[in-house]
């Protein structure tokens, strides 16, 4: 019996496992079923109406100065409160002086361009970095004018043509800016593909052209190209007053300045009236986004998608077919298509569209017509937040599709990237951060930095408005936050979450207001700080990227769907990953050994262009195949194996010497046109690649360490002179400190290692030498490099710089660190990134020490990049040499500089080390001007065997001195020590040293060899 019970239980233990089995199987399945049908149904189309036209007109008053000058919002409203009237017409101002730089039609230059020009009547002038214009108003009513200028730019770079706009009211003694913006205005480029037919690479992959910027003459009225402000910019004028139009960068001709009117837009409801009789077309027409009439800015580019219900697409192959989201997110950018109407009708009109830029909240397009926004809907409509390619179906607020009349013939259709809705919103965050930062400095300076928790401090007492304040930035920070809800649809935007997160947190402190000093790193400082947070949230406010694929005019069609059902998903994905195997185009496996064979250390995008411009510019011998280096280590290994490429291009700028003392790469000097070549290259940068009487490398691109400082912040504490010494350092530090902030050196950069970039300039700068004079012993105990190295550590011994800082940048950003020493990264991030910080940083040489011999400051810091070098392996040496300097040709950087960023963007700056070549580059002049000069100072560390040891023993004697408080000269004593004898170890290996004795003589590299070999060869 009891036998038959324990069965009975077993098998009901089983069953249940079964059925729980089961039960979970049909779980899964159930889920899977519900999966596979929904994929079939998924969101393909928005139709949801965001209303932002009561957004766009908001002003609201605020104390915000950027580099001392007051905002537009500021001055609009000034000109609102003084009821100051606006001229809003059209009318020449040709009875006003004008005072400039005149060109005729017989300029030997320019003449051609004059002669083009339609308006007989108006002089042309010459605008560049000499030459302005002013003039001085005659017969003018006093009110607000809007200004519009013909224009013709000279330069074929990439940069936006910038100018500014000054005025010298009657009775003033100079000219100033009437408002911040006024400083920096575009005058918009128009730009197109060098061809509509995307070329393909050898692989099959399409190629985004070329650009190539049209020239013509054009007309503009000045307005806000960052998309914050509807319309034109308002100048208040009276007769007598003067204006100075001034370059910021490009030359331009300057043709009729004149007033222009600005039209109200009429309503959507007013528009349709005046339509209501038009039928309704039955066309269907769309257009590839890849298929632009026109853009902005080269840098506004295509990507791939790879969708199988896109306009292009090909499975294996990649098809350019989408505007690429990060090239079309800033304000002002616009694209353009042509559109090919059949009969004159009604349309409707909607866009296959992806935002991912804000976290559920719309970005806005700037939609006009043949040129024009035809109605209000129109000034800045949203595009909501979607993960996936949708149908933007356009629609009024009733949820009714929106319809535009449009005549037979040809129409063309501009999108522009505007922020109209969030204006009020940057402008009080921008607003409520600049007085958090005054506060906070106000704070560090009554207590000198202290932030002890366990102390008392009266904030109360001294700061007794800070309380209220706090309070009150954390209720406007509620209100626009409740304000930017209404624009999402959604409860708790993601994007604006900081605002609430800030709000929460400054009514925290304001509860404990005497406990201020400790909770900086929450308040101003830290990188979780309500500045932080804020400043986090505008930049990205500011930012409105979209994707875009096609743009659609339709009638009564059934739109497509945007995306493909899960079969179709599927079968394409498995024929990717087949595919896969077998086309990988720029692997190194991929060798024909007729052919050059190039490994390059660059991302893909630089290599698809690199190859364009091999096919396209490069006439040698050989067909150039270029592979890319996924490791440098395997550049090793190959060479090791017998596997090695003809050319190695992107490596380091010491792997060069590497090869060389190890016979593995060739020597350059043998080539005919080697001399010629070098000239366009800093002698400074050749250094590294210097083996005994060769140079086995050529810089490719060049670093560079200057000093970038906060304008704003450094006005504020009183700085007005930016320190060039390392005593004017040491002078500046106890001033920074009293209000907390600090100067940041690369040293406090790097943990454990010191590398030769933050230790070498503190050698060089105070006259002494990495090594002697024979090469054998290093040389750091010497009277100048103890001198250096004392300089370098008292920086933090006694002058309490931070030993270690994670991102200089980041401090940078918030105010921390407003002045410090950094490189070409940092130059890129806050061209490109900080958008906050627009206008108000700059940089400068990097600083030095003053040498009475030569009675100046010597500034010498490391400058070194990649580099390129031909392996002593090679078939074709001659060949190789040939591509090499066609490579580092001036005019083959130039043109590689300036079709990368034309084709990705700014952020993809090429810091070319021809330095001819860097010339060209799209730059802020004064930026350039900073860059070529203390490239003059370029110091690398000749190469020598067992150099790797003064590096690292200069970086150990360092943190001795810091952390140990050791001597500087019995520090130094100890590096020398272990540096000479790995030196003797290493040039015994090499053959220089036998027993200890040196029996081969070694060359150490110096700038007077570099350039007693360039005389040489010109003799």
């Amino acid at each position: 019996m009891k036998k038959i019970k324990k069965i009975l239980s077993e098998s009901k233990k089983r069953i249940k496992q079964f059925m729980t089995i089961k039960v979970l199987l049909y779980s899964i399945s159930f889920f899977l079923f519900i999966f596979l049908v929904l994929s079939f149904f998924p969101k393909t189309s928005n139709v949801d109406y965001v209303s932002s036209l009561e957004y766009n007109s908001d002003y609201q008053k605020t104390t915000n100065l950027i580099s001392g000058n007051t905002t537009y919002s500021n001055m609009l409203l000034d000109y609102k409160e003084k009821k100051i009237p606006f001229i809003n017409e059209n009318s020449n101002i040709r009875t006003s002086e004008f005072n400039g730089h005149v060109v005729t039609n017989i300029d030997d230059e320019y003449g051609e361009i004059v002669s083009s020009y339609s308006n007989k009547d108006s002089k042309v002038y010459l605008l560049d970095e000499k030459n302005n214009l002013k003039i001085k108003f005659k017969d003018i009513k006093s009110g607000v004018y809007y200004i519009s200028i013909d224009y013709y730019e000279l330069n074929k770079n990439i940069d936006n043509n910038q100018i500014s706009l000054m005025v010298k009211r009657n009775g003033d003694s100079e000219f100033r800016v009437p408002f911040h913006e006024s400083n920096t205005m575009v005058l918009k480029s128009d730009w197109s593909y060098l061809t509509k037919d995307f070329t393909e690479d050898r692989y099959g992959n399409e190629i985004q052209s070329g650009a190539e910027k049209n020239f013509k003459w054009r007309n503009q009225a000045l307005f806000d190209y960052n998309g914050l402000h509807v319309g034109y910019y308002g100048f208040h004028l009276s007769e007598d007053d003067e204006i100075l139009i001034s370059s910021r960068n490009n030359s331009l001709l300057i043709g009729e300045v004149s007033f222009v009117k600005y039209n109200e837009l009429e309503s959507y409801e007013n528009y349709l009236k005046k339509h209501n009789n038009k039928k309704l077309s039955q066309e269907l027409i769309q257009v590839s986004a890849r298929d632009m009439e026109g853009r902005s800015e080269a840098s506004i580019r295509l990507r791939n998608e790879q969708n199988p219900t896109n306009l292009y697409y090909d499975t294996q192959f990649l098809k350019l077919n989408t505007v690429f989201a990060d090239s079309w997110q800033n304000g002002g950018q616009t694209i353009s298509y042509k559109i090919n109407v059949n009969e004159t009708a009604m349309y409707k009109l909607a866009f296959k569209y992806r935002q991912y830029s804000l976290g559920e909240m719309p970005t806005f397009r700037r939609i006009s017509i043949d040129n024009e926004v035809p109605f209000d809907l129109f000034e800045g409509y949203a595009f909501p937040h979607t993960t996936s390619f949708v149908n933007r179906k356009i629609v009024d607020e009733n949820g009714d599709d929106v319809l535009i009349f449009l005549e037979e013939g040809e129409h063309i259709i501009s999108l522009e990237a505007v922020s109209y809705p969030y204006r009020t919103a940057i402008e009080k965050i921008r607003e409520i951060m600049s007085e958090i930062q005054n506060l906070s400095l106000r704070v560090k300076r009554y207590t000198s930095g202290g932030n002890d928790p366990l102390r008392d401090w009266d904030i109360e007492k001294h700061f007794p408005e800070a309380k209220d304040k706090m309070y009150q930035w954390a209720d406007d920070l509620d209100m626009l936050h409740e304000s930017l809800k209404k624009l999402s649809g959604v409860k708790k935007p993601a994007e604006i979450s900081n605002l609430t997160q800030s709000s929460k947190r400054l009514r925290s402190i304001a509860k404990k207001i005497n406990k201020l000093p400790s909770k900086m790193a929450l308040f101003s400082d830290g990188d979780s700080s309500v500045n932080q947070l804020l400043g986090a949230t505008m930049q990205r406010l500011m930012i409105s990227g979209m994707e875009l694929e096609r743009v659609i005019f339709y009638g009564n069609s059934k739109l497509k769907n945007p995306a493909a059902n899960i079969f179709v998903k599927s079968f394409e994905e498995v024929k990717r990953l087949i595919l896969s195997y077998t086309n990988n185009p720029y692997s190194v496996s991929k060798k024909n050994k007729n052919d050059l064979t190039v490994w390059v250390n660059h991302p893909r995008q630089y290599i698809e262009i690199m190859q364009a411009l091999i096919d396209e510019k490069f006439d040698g011998e050989r067909r150039v195949t270029l592979s890319q280096m996924p490791d440098q280590n395997k550049l090793i290994l190959a060479n090791a194996s017998g596997d090695a490429p003809d050319i190695a291009i992107g490596v380091d700028h010491w792997i060069p010497y590497e090869f060389a003392i190890r016979k593995a790469s060739l020597d350059l000097r043998q080539f005919k046109g080697y001399a010629d070549l070098v000239s366009n290259f800093m002698p400074g940068s050749l250094m590294p690649y210097i083996f005994e009487d060769g140079v086995f490398g050529l810089p490719e691109t060049q670093n560079f360490w200057v000093t970038y400082y906060r304008k704003d912040i450094l006005e504020s504490v009183g700085v007005d002179h930016i320190p060039q010494t390392w005593d004017e350092i040491k002078a500046l530090l106890p001033i920074l400190q009293s209000y907390d902030l600090n100067y940041f050196i690369p040293l406090s950069q790097f943990v454990g290692l010191k590398p030769f970039v933050a230790t070498l300039p503190f050698i060089y700068q105070f006259g002494g030498n990495l090594y002697t004079e024979d090469g054998m012993q290093t040389d750091l105990n010497s009277s100048e490099s103890i001198e250096g190295v004392r300089t370098m550590t008292e920086l933090f011994t006694l002058y309490n710089m931070q030993k270690y800082v994670a991102s200089f940048y980041n401090n940078f950003r918030y105010g921390t660190m407003p002045i410090g020493i950094s490189d070409l990264s940092t130059y890129i991030l806050l061209d490109t990134v900080a958008l906050e910080l627009d206008g108000l940083w700059e940089i400068d040489l990097h600083p030095g020490q003053y040498s009475h011999d030569k009675d100046e400051i010597l500034r010498y810091a490391p400058a070194g990049g990649q580099s390129s070098m031909i392996m002593s392996t090679t078939k074709y040496k001659n060949e190789s040499w040939d591509f090499l300097s066609w490579w580092m040709s001036t005019e083959i950087q130039s043109e590689f500089a300036f079709r990368l960023q034309n084709t990705y963007g700014k952020a993809y700056f090429w810091s070319s080390a021809n330095v001819n070549a860097f010339k060209e580059i799209s730059m802020d002049k004064k930026h350039k001007d900073v860059i070529l000069k203390q490239w003059e100072y370029a110091a690398e560390a000749p190469r020598i065997p067992g150099l790797y040891m003064i590096e690292r023993e200069l970086s150990n004697a360092w943190t001795k001195i810091v952390f140990d408080d050791a001597n500087p000269r019995q520090a130094l004593d100890d590096a020398v020590r272990v540096s000479n004898r790995e030196i003797l170890y290493k040039m015994a290996e090499f053959g220089y040293v036998e027993n200890g004795i040196p029996v081969k003589d070694f060359l150490v590299p110096t700038i007077d060899n570099i350039e007693y070999w360039l005389r040489e060869a010109e003799r």
